[in-house]
């Protein structure tokens, strides 16, 4: 058994007390934040289609400030003051407009709100998700639709919230929901509480199920620097079930099923549910997948797995020994690795995906095991079938109504 240095191992499970939240940070209120001064930055590339759109909506009209959070996410590693929102406490000699606002409740669904500020929108990137379905490669570009449970995480470009909070409010409360002054992430991980909350109800409800473990190596390609390769690989346990990979030293090693790049967001709205356990966001992305390499090219990528052992208590579940993070060529190079176990239940017009995932970068030299669950209505499995059995009007009714099932039941 190789030896893991502590800092790649993932803990055994038991329940130990909850630390203290760090102490308030020493920086001056107007100092800028000065970014990463050690480099330690997971290299994650989001994609994004050149007609992205980005909406934000808080679900609530209570006055809001900022709170710090201590939660961990790998946004932390930019070393940059994190915040999540909270209704403002009343006071007692406030005598404004947003003291007799405190009392009020949501009046419209998180469904209106879509619908209003960007209901001719998703139409379009519906239409747009329609002519990927029925071209010739439909299988190289899928087309997705997600409702992710999660925290929207906000920080400011360059002090601290805490002090600039009502400037940045204003943007948040924006009229037409778009940001232009605030910077925020969505973590999709829930607590392993709310995980098991959501796997019971899911549970109860499941008229089928299924369940798959893989593993997802990220990898630089030497020559595309602007684009990573998502090698999705199964753990194989016999040398019959493969072809190009040898088996480690554990008895086990990988089977590369599919190469991909990293998803392309059209259309993300957060929804922040103040007062209630989790966040949503709406996210309409594709899934493309890359079948410009040929044998070779595949025989030189699959050898960056030639020598790696799976051994589950390594963040990421797997472990490569020194200098050997690289294919034969030298061309493509492993930036990270993730092991997700992942089960799915489908029942009452819903699609569970529920996955724990045992994720690390080797940059960031960090790692986490996070606890993810994604619903989608399953009238969309449908529309990809046959688009032209359903409408992009009755497809999106469908897709707003079960995010006012998630904001009513489950969150």
């Amino acid at each position: 058994m190789a030896y893991i240095p502590p800092h790649l191992r993932v803990s055994d499970g038991k329940s130990r007390p909850r630390p203290e939240p760090p102490p308030p940070s020493r920086r001056e209120p107007n100092s800028f934040a000065r970014g990463n001064e050690k480099g330690l930055v997971p290299d994650v590339r989001i994609n994004y289609s050149g007609d992205f759109i980005s909406r934000f909506i808080v679900m609530s009209q209570e006055p809001l400030e900022f709170e710090r959070f201590h939660g961990e996410t790998f946004a932390h590693l930019d070393h940059k003051e994190l915040y999540v929102l909270k209704t403002r406490d009343a006071k007692e000699d406030d005598n404004s407009t947003d003291q007799e606002n405190v009392e009020k409740k949501v009046k419209e669904s998180p469904s209106d709100l879509i619908a209003k500020t960007s209901g001719e929108d998703l139409k379009q990137v519906l239409e747009k998700f329609k002519s990927f379905i029925v071209m010739e490669n439909a299988d190289r570009i899928v087309p997705r639709v997600a409702i992710k449970f999660g925290k929207v995480i906000f920080h400011c470009r360059g002090g601290s919230l805490e002090r600039s909070g009502g400037f940045l409010r204003n943007a948040i409360e924006a009229k037409d929901g778009r940001l232009r002054d605030l910077s925020k992430t969505f973590d999709n991980s829930v607590s392993e509480e709310k995980y098991s909350l959501l796997y019971n109800i899911a549970f109860r409800n499941a008229e089928k199920t299924w369940s798959r473990e893989r593993y997802t190596v990220q990898v630089s390609d030497e020559t595309n620097p602007g684009k990573q390769l998502l090698c999705v690989c199964m753990g194989a346990k016999s040398n019959e079930q493969l072809q190009h990979c040898s088996i480690s030293s554990s008895g086990s090693c990988l089977k590369m099923i599919k190469v991909k790049f990293a998803t392309v967001r059209y259309f993300i709205c957060d929804m922040a549910c103040v007062k209630k356990t989790s966040d949503i966001r709406l996210m309409l992305c594709t899934k493309n997948y890359c079948t410009g390499l040929n044998e070779e090219e595949l025989e030189d990528l699959e050898s960056c797995f030639s020598n790696v052992s799976l051994i589950p208590n390594v963040k990421g579940g797997l472990h490569w020994p020194a200098g050997s993070k690289q294919s034969r060529s030298g061309r493509f190079k492993v930036l990270g690795s993730t092991h997700s176990e992942k089960v799915v239940f489908v029942g009452r017009g819903l699609r569970w995906s529920l996955q724990k995932r045992n994720r690390i970068e080797f940059k960031a030299s960090s790692g986490r095991v996070s606890y993810e669950v994604n619903i989608r209505p399953t009238s969309y499995d449908k529309f990809c079938q046959g688009p032209e059995d359903m409408s992009i009007e009755d497809l999106l009714s469908l897709i707003l109504e079960v995010i006012d099932q998630a904001w009513e039941q489950f969150v």
